[in-house]
């Protein structure tokens, strides 16, 4: 009962169904333009301002029932993020049509939608309509100058090289070793490491002339044999002077309903899920497993999806092996590698804390 009507009276029925879908709609939206404000941090280094709802004043009703209408500030701008209610509802030119209203009060307009296919990308573009996918594509024409001098300043400061993956790969299973043996303390011959990885010889040898020309090793030949000696003595030490150069393993990540049946051997748990393993992270609601690229085959229809769901996963497709480690979850250098730049604080306080375990 409500009041004093029952919820099997067919009006209340209705009304009852009709608001808790608005209350479902909102809260996809709301999701979705926080997800847009953290990529547009990952993507610009432009922290926005806290979302406030954009009162409908002059805009006819097609308009607010197509779109949730937010307000932020991006680069001291007042900017109007119009969220679309209903993915696919409507046609690029529709969107292009509304955006233009929305626009006509004055404010940027930034168009959010949870995805976009290649043919409608275009047409927005034609159309210079600004878009924002989070995680996937950022299309900012107005700021179109101000965004490529911002992204020449960050490439200017990003003067660091970044090491290869098979490089990387190489160095982590070596620490690893250091971690959990005494013979390896010793000087490193790269091949036999190449070789339990899958790399040739001469992917061994290029990741040993790269460690060397960033200044972490030494070579030393035995024979014929390419040894490392690193100039560090102590296996934290290596990954603190190693940092700067370390990249993240992750390529892509894909939202699916389940793993094929071909890749789940080759699963391993990872991100927020492997980390909540080790630290006092707390369980995050989707589990997150890492597939090195050779072993993802694409993200096969049946199990594709646009958004997480309850009980989904999501899949990172990894530019090297996800396995460096023994057992189910990923090793945990590669680990902090994927999270380190996380804008959630306590992802970044459980990354130190793996640190830490570092010896």
């Amino acid at each position: 009962m409500i009041g004093n009507t029952s919820l099997h009276d067919n009006n209340c029925y209705v009304t009852v169904r009709t608001d808790v879908a608005k209350m479902v709609m909102m809260h996809d939206t709301l999701q979705l333009a926080h997800q847009a404000q953290l990529y547009l941090l990952e993507a610009l280094g432009e922290a926005p301002s806290a979302l406030l709802p954009l009162p409908p004043s002059g805009l006819p009703f097609f308009i607010t029932d197509s779109f949730d209408l937010l307000q932020i500030k991006l680069f001291g701008l007042p900017v109007t993020m119009a969220v679309l209610k209903e993915q696919g509802a409507l046609t690029p030119a529709e969107v292009a049509s509304r955006i233009r209203k929305i626009r006509a009060l004055g404010n940027l307009t930034l168009y959010a939608t949870s995805a976009i296919d290649s043919a409608d990308r275009r047409r927005l573009i034609e159309q210079k309509v600004p878009f924002v996918v989070p995680g996937n594509q950022l299309y900012l024409p107005d700021l179109g100058i101000d965004l490529r001098e911002h992204f020449r300043r960050q490439a200017e400061n990003s003067s660091l090289p970044q090491m290869m993956p098979a490089t990387q790969a190489l160095l982590f299973s070596h620490l690893m070793d250091r971690m959990t043996t005494v013979a390896s303390q010793a000087n490193w011959h790269v091949a036999p490491a190449a070789e339990k990885l899958g790399y040739t010889k001469m992917s061994g040898s290029r990741a040993a002339n790269e460690l060397v020309e960033l200044g972490l090793a030494d070579v030393e030949k035995i024979g014929r044999a390419v040894h490392l000696r690193f100039k560090q003595d102590t296996t934290a030490k290596i990954w603190e002077a190693a940092k700067p150069y370390v990249r993240s393993p992750v390529l892509r990540t894909r939202w699916v309903r389940a793993l094929p049946p071909t890749v789940v051997r080759f699963a391993r748990q990872a991100g927020e899920t492997a980390l909540a393993k080790q630290t006092m992270l707390n369980e995050p609601e989707h589990r997150t497993v890492a597939i090195h690229r050779d072993h993802w085959p694409g993200t096969d229809p049946r199990y594709a999806l646009i958004r997480p769901e309850p009980g989904t996963f999501e899949v990172q497709v990894w530019s090297y092996s996800t396995t460096i480690d023994a057992g189910d979850l990923v090793d945990p250098l590669s680990l902090v590698a994927s999270l380190r730049d996380s804008l959630n604080e306590r992802v970044r306080l459980a990354v130190r804390a793996l640190e830490g375990t570092i010896r």
